[in-house]
């Protein structure tokens, strides 16, 4: 796993390697306000001006991503 950047990771497994970006990472101290007005309501905002948006949680069962966005 190579970080390029705050937005970009490398994921190298031998002639198999993946580039990934993503808008941000919350860690274990992320209040759930926190989480929801750095993501969620832009893209909310962004639907209701006609935009499309997609929010792709992933964490832990039970870690309340369904309650957060």
């Amino acid at each position: 796993m190579v970080v390029e950047n705050d937005s970009k990771i490398m994921l190298d497994r031998g002639l198999d390697q993946k580039m990934f970006t993503f808008d941000y990472v919350a860690d274990d101290q992320a209040t759930q306000e926190e989480v929801f007005s750095r993501i969620a309501k832009p893209i909310a905002d962004s639907c209701l001006e006609g935009y499309n948006g997609t929010i792709f949680a992933y964490g832990q069962t039970g870690s309340g991503k369904t309650f957060t966005i």
